[in-house]
């Protein structure tokens, strides 16, 4: 087992079709990174002149100074080549810098953590280096939730791309850990993402519940973007035919290593409006879907421990006559997103999943 007990559960679901549809472009990246920044930490590091690093000789060497009885530590220059040594200390200068505000300390970590997602060629050994500078640095400036949270997405993005690496998951198992654990209280009202990460229990914030913003926000995520636009343009046929395919491939045991783990938040947001359309075999599809990614029957999947506490959310308010008011909803009001009309009382719960 590659994932931490605390962190993760395993589940199962069975998969119906792999039939692909090219209605959409597939020329954006699979690994989504919804808040990217522009620009890139490399191109800041490269911009910056590398200063030679000053040390001191070691303790005991000896030096005419102590025939003086005097012993200040001599020095010497080195000259750092390893350029990844040098972006390690060229991140660490900056955060300490006094002339840098917090904005673009935020700014610089945000790069560096997209950094460390987007490129392939870290070694396991640097990975984990960076990571646990993100972490230091976190002490030298008043580091916000919104940064920290994505620390968080990053170290499970990172160990949904390196899963078959065990040291390299142990490693980073254990800053996930320590890193929740340290999760100070946050305000009533934060943004998204932070809320879904830190507060499943309490269920999607509005962006995620608002099919327009969600859909919106899906734009350019290459697994989820096409059930999106089946959903918006009344494709029902599509849904049945690849949404347990799509599932499949973000949640398996063996993820694709060009999956992030916003992606995998969003995959729920996109399982959360399906329990809610007009088409009754869609609905309980759907909630046999979520019912076995909890219920972990044959362990060929597995969920972070906000993903699942989100999906016993979702389901519990399902179940609950009186919790209306944190359904899904369009921006005219309305809570069914395939066609305007209310899903009719006598539609068969069984019947039809795959006939439409």
């Amino acid at each position: 087992m590659w994932l931490h007990q605390s962190l993760f559960v395993f589940v199962s679901i069975s998969q119906l079709v792999l039939r692909t549809d090219a209605r959409l472009s597939d020329s954006a990246p699979k690994l989504w990174l919804p808040d990217k920044l522009e620009g890139s930490f490399m191109q800041d590091f490269r911009s910056h002149p590398t200063p030679t690093e000053v040390v001191h000789s070691p303790a005991g060497q000896s030096s005419c100074w102590n025939c003086f009885g005097s012993s200040p530590r001599a020095t010497s220059v080195e000259v750092v080549t390893d350029p990844h040594k040098q972006a390690v200390n060229y991140f660490t200068r900056q955060m300490r810098s006094r002339t840098l505000n917090q904005r673009q300390k935020v700014e610089l970590t945000q790069k560096l953590i997209d950094y460390l997602r987007l490129d392939n060629s870290i070694s396991s050994r640097q990975l984990y280096e960076w990571c646990k500078e993100i972490k230091s640095s976190f002490s030298e400036y008043d580091a916000p939730e919104l940064v920290i949270s994505s620390y968080i997405y990053c170290l499970q993005t990172l160990l949904l791309k390196n899963h078959s690496d065990h040291r390299l998951v142990n490693k980073l198992n254990r800053l996930l850990k320590n890193q929740v654990a340290s999760i100070n209280a946050l305000p009533y009202e934060v943004g998204r993402w932070i809320h879904e990460l830190y507060r499943p229990s309490s269920g999607f914030t509005s962006t995620f519940r608002t099919w327009e913003q969600l859909e919106r926000l899906l734009g350019t995520e290459q697994r989820l973007g096409k059930l999106a636009w089946a959903i918006s343009n009344k494709q029902p046929k599509y849904i049945t035919t690849n949404l347990d395919r799509i599932i499949q491939e973000i949640f398996s045991k063996s993820p694709p290593t060009d999956l992030s783990s916003q992606t995998r938040v969003a995959a729920i947001a996109i399982l959360y409006h399906l329990l809610y359309t007009d088409q009754r075999p869609i609905n309980d599809h759907v909630k046999s879907l979520m019912e076995s990614l909890i219920s972990n029957k044959n362990r060929e999947f597995f969920l972070f421990k906000n993903e699942e506490l989100l999906i016993e959310k979702l389901l519990n308010d399902l179940r609950d006559p009186q919790a209306r008011d944190v359904r899904p909803h369009n921006l005219n009001g309305s809570t069914t997103i395939l066609t305007p009309a209310p899903p009719p009382d006598n539609a068969s719960s069984s019947e039809g999943w795959m006939d439409f």
